[in-house]
């Protein structure tokens, strides 16, 4: 047999080969297809129950007055009974809290006026971080030295409850203007839990009273 017809031959052979090759192949993807949109409808249905089951599990978000309908009952009483003993009316019409870093304790001092406050208890803080010294700039993980009021109450923390305090106020702004600190960082908080980059963390218990 002659080259050439010797490669007719092949390339007839080889052309019929593929022929069945790619018609297998159609066979196989056809019926692949079929099974994967089968499995396509499983994998949705699946989906949409753990969706749904998800769904009905996560926690609604919390109002600031679902969490003073829950905890307010048990804390009140908890707080007449240590106002009572230190003689002071409750509610008070002032109150203070001072955070000492070095001794890591929360200071609860109330009073009818800022001449006559009085300490009412004292929590230990659970988790601070940074050292003695103001706090400069964002990211440094310094607590803030200063005075500042409670700026928000936040029912829905990652921390289970937290107090915003107003970091930065005037007087740090000032500061900073004066020293060319543009980035002075913020959401400084007193929240739950035992952990923090520059908040103060009083565990659950104590951040709910």
């Amino acid at each position: 047999m002659e080259l050439s017809e010797l490669s007719r031959t092949m390339v007839r052979q080889s052309a019929f080969t593929l022929f069945l090759r790619i018609s297998l192949s159609a066979l196989v993807f056809f019926g692949f297809f079929l099974n994967a949109d089968e499995l396509y409808g499983k994998v949705r249905a699946t989906s949409n129950r753990i969706a749904s089951k998800l769904k009905k599990k996560a926690k609604k978000p919390r109002s600031v007055s679902d969490v003073i309908a829950s905890v307010g009952p048990s804390c009140r009483k908890t707080w007449k009974k240590r106002f009572k003993r230190a003689k002071i009316e409750y509610p008070p019409r002032k109150l203070l809290l001072i955070g000492l870093k070095d001794e890591e304790k929360l200071l609860i001092l109330a009073g009818e006026s800022e001449d006559g406050l009085k300490k009412v208890v004292e929590y230990p803080i659970l988790g601070n971080s940074g050292t003695i010294g103001p706090k400069l700039e964002e990211g440094d993980f310094q607590m803030p030295e200063g005075f500042y009021r409670i700026s928000a109450f936040n029912p829905n923390s990652s921390y289970h409850l937290s107090l915003r305090i107003d970091y930065p106020n005037e007087e740090d702004r000032r500061h900073g203007r004066e020293d060319g600190r543009k980035k002075l960082g913020g959401d400084i908080m007193i929240h739950g839990k035992d952990c923090s980059i520059g908040c103060l963390a009083m565990g659950d218990e104590a951040i709910e009273e």
